[in-house]
């Protein structure tokens, strides 16, 4: 009865937000962190910040360049492109249930949620890179993540080469493109340390990649953003490729990945993992579908996991983006599903500075516990 009260809630809530998108269709203000060198309105490559409209998914894909550029010595910028990112955070957790082993209670605190300095743009003609360095929940600043592209092996960005460490991420699905404080459950993202071939159409209709990558398995933990690594074998034995086909602002995507077992580094067997996603767009309104699934977690035999997730944002008014969420984690054929809903609403009150309130409600059946929490956050852009 609990469960049938709370999905029934929540698909009513997704139904109304969806209307008033509709009913209130005005686009929101956004701040892109290279609207200074190119002096453009803030909506050309965001929908807000960080999340990337096409024009913004076409400008990072192309090595931080518009169409036709061949880019600059990066000496010739008038200002070193350096931008930051801050978000402060209040959050109030309910813990309860049996999972949490007698750590239940409650925790009311003040914290800097994430802090990230990052530097981005062209080294030379055709060669982009970016760099990031930051910290999450007051950990201290450390390298986040760092690469060169090497531009145009074939004309108009069809073919270029990735060099480094990156994000193994679709671009409108990722944890760091995302407008919650909570970050995904499903494996959205990838951290890894590689070399990866990529491109895209000309018409950007299809954008595609592949590579490979030390078998670290990284990715982001459940309720962080921080990467966590766990090293299996450190050997280059991860092997991965993905593509997205768009059609009249729609676009579906496909992405496998499989990492190696490395003997005498205990990993017991080869672990795969199969995403399929599609992104919806309908004016105001960016539905987002998708569903995982993994086998051999962490290269563990007979751990295998299924995820599925339905994501609703409303550009609710040229102030006001609303983002509704729905996440289900299994590790046995959803015998035991663990459920996260996500509610959040964020407001401009200038382009480069949001305010944030969630609700997190967590009903954990298997790998995660049940637990409440409402976060109430402020980002600042600079």
């Amino acid at each position: 009865m609990r469960n049938w009260k709370i999905h029934t809630g929540f698909y009513i809530v997704f139904f109304l937000c969806t209307v008033v998108g509709y009913l209130w269709p005005d686009k929101a203000d956004a701040i892109p962190y290279f609207s200074r060198k190119y002096n453009t309105p803030c909506a050309m490559c965001h929908a807000q910040f960080p999340r990337l409209n096409p024009t913004g998914m076409t400008f990072k894909q192309n090595g931080y360049r518009l169409k036709g550029e061949e880019g600059d010595y990066i000496w010739q910028d008038k200002a070193f492109p350096l931008s930051g990112m801050a978000v402060f955070k209040y959050k109030m957790v309910d813990r309860k249930g049996d999972g949490w082993l007698g750590e239940e209670g409650s925790q009311s605190i003040f914290l800097l949620d994430e802090l990230e300095f990052f530097s981005s743009g062209t080294l030379a003609p055709r060669v982009s890179y970016f760099i990031s360095l930051g910290s999450e929940e007051e950990g201290s600043i450390e390298p986040g993540v760092a690469f060169i592209i090497i531009d145009d092996l074939l004309s108009e960005g069809r073919a270029n080469i990735r060099i480094g460490k990156f994000y193994n991420e679709f671009l409108y699905l990722a944890n760091k493109r995302r407008l919650t404080l909570e970050p995904y459950l499903s494996p959205v993202t990838r951290t890894q340390y590689g070399l990866e071939f990529n491109g895209e159409s000309p018409s950007a209709a299809i954008r595609y990649a592949f590579g490979v990558a030390n078998d670290e398995l990284t990715k982001d933990k459940p309720g962080e953003t921080t990467p966590s690594f766990k090293d299996n074998s450190n050997d280059i034995n991860a092997y991965y490729g993905w593509g997205t086909y768009s059609i009249a602002g729609q676009t579906l995507g496909i992405r496998g990945y499989t990492s190696k077992a490395g003997a005498g580094f205990g990993v017991e067997e080869d672990h795969t993992q199969l995403d399929i996603n599609l992104n919806l767009n309908f004016g105001p309104v960016t539905l987002t579908l998708a569903y995982y699934t993994q086998s051999n977690v962490d290269g563990v035999d007979g751990i295998n996991q299924a995820n599925l997730l339905t994501e609703l944002m409303i550009a609710a008014g040229p102030q006001l983006i609303c983002t509704i969420r729905h996440e289900i984690e299994d590790k046995d054929t959803f015998a035991r599903k663990d459920n996260k809903y996500v509610f959040d609403a964020n407001y401009y009150i200038a382009p480069n500075i949001g305010l944030i309130g969630e609700y997190v409600k967590q009903d954990g059946k298997g790998s995660q516990k049940d637990e409440d929490k409402l976060q109430l956050g402020i980002q600042l852009v600079f």
